[in-house]
């Protein structure tokens, strides 16, 4: 399983990136539009905090939310993501707000997720990459 380094500080944010090379969470945030934009910015900032404490104290910014999966909350979007050792964040859902049962199925998302990168780490299949620089 491939993870893109998204921040690095105290902890290393990362996004999982599927089986066919795209990372949801990158692609979700840049996709952004109108005033789900501003969420963009918003997430940037949230996840340098998240990479210095890996946690957080205002409910409103994050929390978790079960069985190891916690959230990063914009105004119109949240993130999904998990902890692994060595101060290892994986984000691995992003979804617009809505409904509980949209988010009980980003949430059960989330843990497929998890299991895949634990499956991955088990053997060694983990590959943490940072993100090129265009230009």
């Amino acid at each position: 399983m491939r993870l893109l380094v998204l921040f690095r500080g105290n902890w290393t944010i990362t996004a999982a990136v599927d089986p066919d090379g795209k990372c949801p969470v990158k692609e979700g945030l840049n996709a952004l539009k109108g005033r789900t934009a501003a969420d963009r910015s918003v997430f940037t900032r949230r996840i340098e905090r998240l990479s210095e404490s890996g946690m957080f104290h205002n409910r409103e910014h994050g929390h978790p939310l079960e069985d190891g999966i916690s959230e990063l909350k914009g105004k119109y979007i949240r993130v999904l993501y998990f902890k692994d050792e060595d101060r290892l964040v994986v984000c691995s859902r992003l979804a617009l707000k809505g409904k509980a049962k949209v988010l009980e199925q980003e949430i059960s998302g989330a843990k497929a997720t998890r299991e895949r990168y634990l499956a991955a780490k088990a053997v060694g299949g983990v590959s943490v990459e940072e993100e090129e620089e265009e230009g």
